[in-house]
């Protein structure tokens, strides 16, 4: 029996074109009823399905596995971004099973069927593609051939894919390059996805070129290709008319034919205008009011601003910008209005980037032609262009500062005098924040004024008792020179405003930045409530302007309450605790100092910005998101090197401790911080057979700084076993601990450190409850290799089932690892003689738990279904253990970090386990399978998890339906695998880590400097 070809055909549209899109597919299920009709939107709407109803099968583009899907749709505009779906599409469908696929513009009408089409696939064609011309195109009018070669051989509104290896070949490739290069750019060899397929023909095999006059008629064709109609028969050069394309038609206003030419109108295209006005009706009658008002989803920012294309066009050209914008450039809108690019303000950047009539206009944008951009921008470009007033309104607040500096005066005698003797005595270099001191010099007394001002200021002065208070000689910024540019034209604002932070006065070499009125620093969702200021309070200044030295302080993020800290004079650290976190990010968190001064006001010098505090840096928990030092670096310290660290704890630990200690050391390898390690053993009842950092080992610290691989409970025994002399460095305490509170009796483990890291943000808001010294937030780094010959076979596990891997260590506590749970999700999942799943159950240290092995083992009971490997392995056998694993299965009611399920993710492996605790720090719903939870009190004392705490039941239930889930649905397994093996390696490597870490050390280095 002969196979049935399945063919589906497709169009893409956003939903301004819904009724397009409705008048393609209906004249195709006409023309081809047995063909499978599809439609992408590149949109969001709540209920696609509903436009088409039985007519087509809706898609929304982002069900499509887009490479970092945010930044996809940001970088291209609506015209762009629907051609550059198209590859993607055709991969959706060919995964979906059809032998053929067929793409056509939505703004085309199918009147007969495309018989040439399908014999040429029949006939082994791997692609049909038709040309733009087939004659030539030279009377002077447009579009002209030149301009026809510039779009493109051919015409990409009609593409049909077979199934040979040459069609896949062709869609892999088409695909990497419209994930960067579906851009309209002519004068680049760009336009769309349509210039690339230039190129396919020579490339892969099999492509026929289809020259029919009866297919792809349209503007650029219509005068070789005649339309007539002979016996109710639509005709092209007296050919049977398949389908014609109304690009650049409008319904609305028929008249033009095309807005993309000059050459034809309704009235001289012959019979085809019977055609047009009735393609017309039919899409007037399939709602295009209606649909064109419809808002675009990917025009706008998160916050509802409208996204001009020049700001996509300056996201694709340029990096710093790419970073700036962050992970999803929908949510930094705050940045695009208010921040630069290249000394420019965004916008500005992205209009000069874009448009080469304005690179002729305004050839040096910094420096000549500044002002007359700015002006050219505030007073007529901004209409011009398209762009919306948000964008205008920065950019005119810069020229109404720029007037309001301006020289509006005739210098005096006495001001160029000045002038003339500061130029020969400095060889010609003078400041504008001088110039502006000389040019208020008007007579002989303001003269002696300045003079004496000069005076207070020399180390003369100081020797006579005559100089400025300490406190008050603010060394302010020089505003012109600090904040002008070569155009002498300030930026958007005097202050230094970026996605991160706006309100502060840069001062570049300064360790720490002025505040105005109040500072400004949007971040991403934190978790931490705990905000940390340190700066420097000019108390004398204050005391001058209110009467008062202390300032008082309000803090908080949003419109969410305020907290308030009060710092006194001199450099301080102070901490507050915020009531609320928003419901919303990102978000902003305000800094409002109570009062401020202008210092011209007090009589101390010519600065005229209103001031409040110096900032040195602003911590959210452990994270700084704004450093005065790192903004003039660039995060670097440009004399020093990272410190080496003294890397202390249970190193030949076969143990979850021991292991972290391990993963530290990989993550300082990755970054090259030297480290040596000192073993510490004590009251460690695991396996020591670890010999992997055996080389590194030392006996007495080499470096300045020590961090503790040991717990809180052990750091006592630490200090009575290690030599005292050790402490005498910073000392770094990483530690775990999983229940939301701290105990009283672990607080001794403060006693000798500087600060602590752990490896989550449930362990940080813990710790941090208690801790008189920072708690920072350091991840651990997963990476690891399986051994080549690691296989079921080595472990007696069978070949033929579906493994679940449960694994713990009974001195972790069998009650919080919670086994049983994960049994029972097991035995409601699966019946026990099911022949198919088997749940592997790997334990060590039972020997000292004797009572919690026996009943371990009469719940199993000789099952055959449940393995259970009880020893020690070494962590290359857990590796390998977990790498023929299925899945993993982990109940638990609490983790401080969760090893066993970050390793699995980082080996692909589907993750089921319980949605609380530390491992919620890497896993997601996309990524693994959360189980739900109930919160519940601690009955009765478990070893160091008292009664009266809080820790979290697993929802059995949800477990069970879970493992069924992942058993029976092999897409989902794979996308989880997937998306579960690109979080570990893209957010948790050595290298990434390791750049954590060596930024935490710089700071220590830094105030350590101080």
């Amino acid at each position: 029996m002969e196979k049935t070809i399945k063919t589906a055909v497709f169009t893409i549209v956003s939903l301004n074109y819904g009724a397009f899109a409705k008048t393609l597919m209906e004249s195709l299920s006409a023309a081809h009823p047995e063909w499978e009709r599809h439609v992408l939107f590149v949109d969001r709407c709540e209920d696609p399905a509903s436009i088409g109803g039985e007519l087509f099968t809706a898609t929304t583009v982002e069900q499509l596995p887009l490479p970092k899907m945010r930044e996809f749709l940001f970088r291209y505009g609506i015209m762009e971004l629907n051609t550059a779906a198209k590859p993607y599409m055709f991969a959706h469908l060919r995964r979906q099973g059809y032998d053929r696929v067929v793409y056509i513009d939505p703004d085309i009408l199918v009147i007969d069927r495309l018989v040439d089409v399908e014999r040429l696939l029949d006939e082994g064609a791997a692609a049909v593609v038709t040309p733009h011309l087939t004659a030539p195109l030279d009377d002077g009018l447009e579009p002209s051939e030149l301009d026809i070669m510039r779009a493109g051989s051919y015409n990409l509104g009609f593409l049909a894919l077979g199934s040979l290896p040459a069609s896949d070949a062709f869609i892999k490739w088409w695909e990497d390059k419209l994930e960067y290069g579906a851009v309209s750019d002519p004068a680049r060899g760009l336009f769309t996805d349509q210039k690339w397929v230039d190129m396919a023909p020579g490339m892969f095999g099999g492509f026929a070129v289809l020259r029919d006059p009866g297919y792809n008629v349209a503007y650029w064709n219509l005068p070789h290709r005649p339309v007539t109609r002979e016996d109710g028969v639509w005709l092209s050069d007296g050919r049977p008319l398949r389908f014609f394309h109304f690009s650049g038609f409008d319904p609305q206003n028929p008249q033009p034919f095309s807005k993309h030419q000059n050459r034809l109108t309704l009235d001289t295209i012959g019979e085809a205008r019977e055609l047009a006005l009735e393609y017309a009706r039919r899409v007037l009658g399939h709602g295009l009011a209606e649909f064109r008002k419809r808002k675009y989803a990917f025009g706008s920012f998160s916050d509802g601003t409208p996204i001009p294309n020049a700001l996509r066009v300056l996201y694709r050209e340029d990096a710093d910008v790419r970073f700036q914008a962050g992970e999803d450039p929908f949510d930094a809108g705050s940045y695009f209005v208010h921040g630069e690019a290249g000394s420019l303000p965004t916008i500005l950047r992205g209009l000069w980037l874009e448009h080469q009539h304005l690179q002729r206009a305004f050839p040096d944008p910094l420096g000549s032609s500044r002002r007359a951009f700015y002006h050219w921008f505030a007073e007529a470009g901004g209409v011009e262009v398209g762009v919306p007033e948000a964008y205008i309104l920065p950019v005119r607040r810069a020229l109404g500062v720029l007037r309001a500096d301006g020289p509006q005066y005739k210098p005096s005698i006495w001001a160029r005098g000045l002038v003339f003797i500061h130029k020969k005595a400095t060889g010609g270099k003078l400041g504008a924040a001088r110039l502006r001191q000389y040019q208020k010099v008007t007579g002989p007394i303001a003269f002696m004024q300045l003079g004496f001002e000069q005076f207070r200021g020399s180390r003369w002065a100081k020797k006579v008792g005559l100089d400025l208070p300490t406190t008050a000689r603010l060394d302010p910024l020089q505003a012109a020179s600090s904040h002008s540019n070569a155009g002498g034209i300030p930026l958007v604002s005097a202050r230094h405003r970026t996605v991160r932070f706006s309100g502060l006065y840069a001062e570049p070499g300064q360790d720490a930045w002025w505040v105005g009125r109040q500072a400004r620093f949007v971040t991403n969702r934190v978790t931490s409530t705990r905000i940390r200021l340190q700066g420097i309070h000019h108390g004398d200044l204050h005391q001058r302007a209110h009467g008062k030295p202390e300032l008082s302080i309000s803090i908080g993020f949003n419109d969410e309450p305020r907290s308030s800290v009060t710092v006194w004079p001199g450099r301080f650290d102070v901490t507050v605790e915020l009531e609320l976190l928003p419901e919303t990010w990102p978000a902003t968190l305000h800094v409002l100092p109570e009062a401020s001064c202008i210092p011209k006001d007090l009589g101390l010098g010519e600065d005229t910005r209103r001031l409040s505090v110096q900032l040195s840096d602003v911590s959210i928990g452990e994270t700084s998101i704004f450093n005065a030092v790192r903004q003039s670096t660039g995060g670097k310290d440009p004399t020093q090197a990272v410190q080496g660290v003294n890397v202390i704890g249970y190193a030949r630990s076969e143990h979850g401790v021991g292991q972290s200690l391990r993963q530290f050391t990989g993550a300082l390898d990755a970054t090259a911080i030297p480290n040596v390690v000192i073993d510490f053993n004590n009251n460690n009842n695991s396996r020591v057979q670890d010999r992997s950092l055996e080389h590194r080992i030392v006996t007495d610290a080499v470096h300045g700084i020590n961090v503790f691989h040991i717990n809180a409970d052990q750091m006592p025994e630490a200090e009575m076993h290690l030599p005292s002399h050790l402490f005498s460095r910073y000392n770094i305490g990483f530690w775990h601990w999983e229940l939301p509170d701290m105990l009283e009796e672990h607080l001794a483990g403060f006693n000798t450190l500087n600060e602590v890291w752990v490896p989550t943000g449930f362990v940080q808001e813990a710790i941090a409850k208690r801790s008189p010294i920072p708690v920072v937030r350091m991840p651990h780094a997963i990476h690891f290799t399986v051994s080549p010959d690691a296989s079921r076979a080595r472990f007696s596990l069978p070949e033929d089932k579906f493994l679940f891997l449960m694994m713990y260590d009974f001195s972790s506590y069998q009650e919080r690892k919670n086994p049983q749970a994960a049994l029972d999700a097991f035995d409601q999942a699966f019946s026990k003689d099911n022949g198919k799943v088997a749940l592997v159950i790997k334990t060590q240290n039972a020997q000292f738990h004797n009572a919690d092995v026996a009943a371990l083992r009469d719940r199993l009971g000789g099952r055959k279904d449940v393995i259970w490997i009880n020893e020690t392995l070494s962590r290359q056998e857990v590796y390998d253990l977990q790498s023929v694993c299925d899945a993993l299965v982990s109940l638990h009611r609490s983790e401080g970090y969760g090893l066993g399920p970050a390793e699995a993710m980082f080996l692909g492996k589907p993750v089921i386990a319980t949605n609380w605790s530390g491992n919620t720090e890497f896993m997601r719903p996309q990524n693994s399978l959360p189980v739900n939870y109930t919160l519940v009190k601690i009955q009765k004392d478990l070893g160091v998890y008292k009664a009266g705490q809080t820790w979290a039941e697993a929802d059995v239930g949800h477990a069970a339906s879970l493992m069924r889930q992942i058993v029976e649905d092999e897409g989902l397994r794979a996308r989880i695998s997937a998306e579960a093996r690109r979080t570990m390696v893209e957010e948790y490597s050595p290298a990434v880590i390791g750049q954590r870490i060596s930024a935490r050390l710089e700071h220590i280095q830094r105030m350590q400097a101080k």
